[in-house]
């Protein structure tokens, strides 16, 4: 199958060295199971980086204290993330990030493993930030939280937090500028059509203009060009499990989306969240895919031409 774009060489750690010492393969997948990630839990990192709209009125960090897969710790993407734009969880700077996985004492040479409380909501960006400094040897709990739960494995619901892991060196990373499409990528395309824009919002009438997005002034509708494919058309249920891989391409072709074209993908959704949701969907297909990282948010602030049918 046909990548849209290649890795770079050289960049952050091997996926391959790093996992040796994993107990099963996971098969050049991101996704794992709650099975997988207990058998590993010793060998890998455990990371809580659930996210919520604003509107949902909900702290994440505060739900980890009390209620998380043992071990674990909370990354903040609205912390970790570019804190001069008024856009919220904007890419940081390489240095930036570098220094606050050095502060998350996040430990880079062994895996890590992402979940959220609320499907990928969360993970799935984090998931793709690793991956767009370069840092490869990163997965995602399959169906979150809940999927841990429903698997009948124990949570650590003390409020009193482990002590920290040990002091960590974390490597010089960089920016890998193909993950990443800005407002200027995003108005050039919509003459040329070089690039596919798949817009992931929920739901569907987010895209036809038929319904109000959740944050208050900003319109709803869509970049011209662009195709819908909302992010929990992803799920096989409720807990956000994602669905199975033939489920997942045939929806995908059913859309008109040919995996095997060289064309490539960029995902966008509301402020470059869930649209990391469809591009973990898309990798699991075997096809990486960019994000327009400020996404509609930043497309209307900026005045982009918007369709609504």
């Amino acid at each position: 199958m046909t990548v849209a774009f290649h890795s770079t060489v050289g960049l952050g750690f091997s996926r391959r060295a790093a996992s040796m010492a994993l107990k099963a393969d996971v098969n050049g997948r991101a996704l794992v199971s709650a099975a997988w990630l207990n058998e590993n839990r010793s060998s890998v990192g455990v990371v809580d980086s659930t996210w919520h709209l604003p509107t949902e009125k909900r702290d994440a960090a505060k739900d980890h204290r009390t209620r998380r897969i043992p071990g674990s710790i909370f990354l903040d993407i609205d912390k970790v993330a570019n804190l001069e734009t008024d856009l919220p969880h904007m890419l940081p700077s390489a240095e930036f990030f570098r220094e606050s996985l050095q502060a998350l004492r996040i430990n880079v040479g062994r895996p890590v493993v992402f979940y959220s409380a609320n499907g990928f909501v969360g993970s799935a960006r984090a998931w793709w930030t690793f991956r767009a400094f370069g840092l490869e040897d990163v997965y995602v709990l399959d169906g979150g939280l809940q999927a841990w739960i429903d698997s009948g494995f124990p949570l650590d619901v003390t409020e009193d937090q482990a002590e920290p892991g040990a002091e960590t060196e974390v490597p010089t990373v960089r920016l890998r500028e193909s993950f990443v499409r800005s407002f200027d990528d995003i108005i050039r395309n919509i003459d040329t059509q070089k690039e596919l824009l798949v817009d992931a919002r929920s739901p569907a009438g987010r895209f036809d203009g038929s319904v109000p997005e959740p944050r208050a002034g900003v319109p709803s509708g869509h970049a011209p060009g662009s195709l819908s494919l909302p992010f929990t058309d992803l799920y096989q249920d409720k807990n956000g499990r994602m669905k199975e891989l033939a489920d997942l391409r045939k929806l995908v072709e059913d859309l008109g989306i040919d995996l095997k074209s060289t064309k490539p993908i960029v995902t966008s959704c509301g402020t470059g969240v869930t649209c990391a949701i469809t591009s973990l969907a898309l990798f699991e297909l075997g096809v990486n895919s960019s994000i327009y990282d400020g996404s509609w948010l930043d497309y209307v602030a900026r005045d982009g031409p918007i369709v609504r049918s």
